[in-house]
This record gives structure tokens, sequence and C-alpha cells, in this order.
């Protein structure tokens, strides 16, 4: 498996845990938090297949950061589940792919 397909799977995880976010916070009128997952996970589609690694590290370094910082003007139980159980586990995976990228020439 090449890095884009390595890369693909990542997105592909967060995206259906960000479809799962939104389809609780939306079960509960949470509107708030269903709106900020779906403005983090809209443009994970266009990284799909994608093999410029700038568009990668600027999602993982920029893209992700401000969606966390924004998560913690919610209630802290939001980002505790959303980020811990949901997100962390696939971002580190694709930390570890981005680095791995930018180690090889």
């Amino acid at each position: 498996m090449n890095y884009v397909e390595c890369l693909d799977c990542k997105y592909i995880e967060i995206l259906r845990a960000g479809l799962l976010i939104i389809r609780d916070a939306l079960a509960v009128s949470d509107f708030e938090r269903a709106s900020l997952e779906a403005e983090h996970i809209h443009d994970l589609p266009t990284l799909l297949g994608e093999s410029n690694v700038k568009r990668h590290q600027y999602y993982y370094d920029i893209t992700r950061i401000l969606y966390m910082e924004k998560l913690k003007e919610l209630p802290t139980d939001s980002f505790v589940n959303i980020v811990l159980t949901r997100h962390f586990p696939a971002w580190k995976q694709l930390g570890a792919i981005l680095k791995d990228m930018d180690e090889k020439p």
C-alpha cells in the first residue's frame, strides 16, 4: 500500500467518525457541535487520492488544530468524547504516516 492509499484510509476513518458525530449531535439537537463537525470534515473528500503532501500537512497542522481549539469552547465532555474516542486514533496514525513521508527522500 502506498502513502496516498494509507492516508485515504485514515481520512475515511475520520469522515466516518465525523458523520457519526453529526448524527449523534443532531439526535440531541446539538446544532453547534453538528455544525462544527461538518465544518471540520467537509474538505476531507478533496484529500482522497491527493498526492500533494503539503495539502495533507495543512489539514494535520492547521485545520485539525483549529478544529480542536473550537471544540475547547464547547462543554468538556464534547471535547473529550469527540477527540479522544473518535478522532484521536486516526489522527495519531495520520501523523505517523506524514512523518514517515517527510523522512523519505
